[in-house]
């Protein structure tokens, strides 16, 4: 991936250049997802009729999604007022605690 980024972006050498790395990276996984369903609803050029597919399609994604996260497998959902969460591809197992060191770095706290 990082590899990728510095030929799309010609300021980034290295993971450090990315000045807002979380942002970069749910950023990324939410542009795969979204390739995805697009991918799977197929675009017909009827701009209602698209968005009312892609929308299908994110709530029902038949394929895994390779994220920098993690795998996305359907990761979401109609919602309804009994699924308020149905939006939500991150759950609290997904979550991870980290601090920048004096370099600037980010550290991941152990587990």
């Amino acid at each position: 991936m990082l590899q990728q980024t510095r030929e799309n972006f010609s300021d980034v050498i290295s993971a450090r250049d990315i000045k807002a790395p979380a942002g970069f990276i749910h950023a990324y996984d939410l542009t795969r997802l979204m390739i995805a369903a697009i991918e799977q609803a197929g675009l017909t050029g009827d701009v209602i009729a698209d968005r009312a597919a892609i929308r299908a399609a994110l709530n029902r994604l038949q394929v895994p999604v390779e994220g920098l996260i993690k795998t996305y497998r359907q990761p979401f959902s109609a919602f309804s007022p009994d699924q308020p969460d149905a939006h939500e591809a991150l759950g609290t197992e997904d979550l991870r605690m980290a601090r920048y060191n004096g370099q600037g770095n980010i550290i991941l706290e152990s587990e």
